[in-house]
């Protein structure tokens, strides 16, 4: 009698784009030095600095979820960084932002940058438009879209920084490259088993809601040939 074959997981509901700009936000929140991870790939300069540290933001924000506010310290301030999301182009954001800049600057008292994290190149774009701001002065955001999040496809280096992995999976799982796709949720899979269980059950269902069809089956026969291959308990 041939053993039943197990199918793959369905893909969860497409969740919603507030949702969707939350759930990279909560990864940055999580594991802030990803943000200089992703600007150093943009050879964005980087002061010295001791620590990162989480800021406070007054209500400037555009609606939804607020954005990561950080420091870069050592001793005053050397650089305050302000990361927001964007799914779907949203134009009132790019209202708030010059704002949102302009006021932790006057709270801190050094430069800002304002980084856009987007898992589409064409968002990537548009975010990284310069913003008028009238006599001639103008505001430049820093897009951090696909070009700048790595495609994270051994599980060693997804372990280093598993939301970088799960923001990999989100930027690349839908690319022409299934199989890579696939890879990369299978390194993000396997850094997200490390964690507690909450975390993990809730960067698992990311990863998997990420994929495109092709790439979740062939995820599914990667994790069918690696139940396979992995030694049985006595």
């Amino acid at each position: 009698m041939q053993p039943a074959k197990t199918q793959p997981t369905p893909p969860p509901r497409a969740p919603s784009t507030e949702v969707r700009r939350k759930v990279i936000l909560d990864l940055v929140r999580a594991r802030p030095e990803i943000v200089l991870e992703l600007l150093s790939r943009l050879t964005v300069a980087i002061p010295a600095h001791q620590r990162l540290q989480r800021e406070q933001l007054g209500p400037v924000s555009a609606g939804g979820a607020d954005p990561v506010v950080l420091s870069l310290r050592g001793g005053p301030p050397a650089l305050g960084v302000i990361v927001d999301a964007q799914v779907e182009p949203d134009t009132t954001t790019r209202y708030a932002w010059p704002h949102q800049a302009c006021a932790l600057r006057a709270e801190l008292r050094c430069p800002v940058l304002l980084c856009v994290v987007t898992p589409r190149r064409s968002l990537a774009r548009w975010a990284a438009r310069p913003i008028r701001l009238g006599g001639g002065n103008l505001f430049q955001p820093t897009a951090l879209g696909p070009a700048a999040i790595p495609a994270i496809v051994d599980s060693v280096s997804a372990s280093q920084l598993p939301e970088l992995a799960v923001l990999s999976s989100i930027a690349h799982g839908r690319g022409l490259d299934q199989e890579r796709a696939a890879r990369i949720a299978a390194a993000a899979l396997q850094a997200a088993a490390q964690l507690e269980l909450e975390l993990c059950q809730r960067y698992t269902q990311i990863v998997r809601s990420t994929l495109g069809e092709p790439a979740r089956r062939l995820l599914h026969e990667m994790e069918l040939c690696s139940e396979l291959a992995a030694p049985k308990q006595p």
